[in-house]
Parts: C-alpha cells; structure tokens; sequence
C-alpha cells in the first residue's frame, strides 16, 4: 500500500510541474516622463519606476519618446512618436 501511495503522489506532482505557467505577467506601463523625460529605458519616466521589458506593453500617450540602446521588444500603444 506504500508504494501505492508513493506512486500516486509522484505523479501527481508531475503533472501540477508539468503545467506550463508564465514566469511574469504581462504589463501596460504608462509613460509619464518624471525622469529626463525623454529616454524610453530611463525607469523614472514611467509609472511605477519601472520601464518596461519584453512582453509589456509601453502606453506612449501623445509624447515623443527616444529609444537609445537597441531594440526594444515591447508593444507600443499611443498617438506619439518613437525616435
């Protein structure tokens, strides 16, 4: 009966491990421009102090926002510009 029960627990933990799961939710991060006001990777410049990573979504609004270290793999909602 032990092992039974060994059993039934291994392969229950299997299949909770087995499940895939996103490490990280996905965000909108919302653009205001407190730190240089400019610069897409400066945290300040978002809501939160955080500047957004892959996955994320960056809401611009109407704002003109340069991007200066390579490309950025985010979605970009808003009317404004990337430079």
């Amino acid at each position: 009966m032990r092992k039974r029960s060994l059993l039934g627990w291994s392969i229950a933990a299997c299949a909770v491990f087995a499940i895939p799961l996103p490490l990280f939710a996905q965000s909108t991060i919302v653009w205001n421009g407190a730190g240089d006001g400019t610069t897409f990777e400066d945290a300040a410049n978002w809501a939160g102090g955080i500047a957004p990573v892959a996955g994320d979504t960056a809401d611009i609004g109407a704002n003109t926002v340069d991007i200066n270290s390579g490309t950025v793999a985010v979605n970009i909602i808003g009317t404004g510009a990337i430079t």
